[in-house]
């Protein structure tokens, strides 16, 4: 068994910008012994580095599904998308 995932962009440096919650997922992958592997294609890989200016981190989007015990129109709930790891 191993884990592939997806990622937005693979950085210079060899980091990732990946959908939030994909580094927990390596890190269960990990702890139970199961290769990783990240794939992506050519048109992904950046010739930027993580302390470029014009690279941003925070990224956030309201949530849609945010509040499941409340009205969804008196909830507005902020999360990022991508997570740079």
């Amino acid at each position: 068994m191993q884990v592939l995932v997806g990622t937005h962009t693979v950085l210079a440096n060899g980091g990732i910008m990946a959908p939030v919650g994909t580094h927990v997922v390596a890190l269960a992958a990990k702890h139970h012994s199961c290769p990783f592997v990240v794939l992506t294609g050519l048109h992904k890989l950046s010739p930027l580095f993580p302390h470029d200016p014009s690279v941003t981190f925070n990224d956030f989007r309201v949530s849609l599904h945010a509040g499941l015990m409340q009205p969804l129109h008196l909830c507005r709930a902020v999360a990022p998308l991508l997570a740079y790891w």
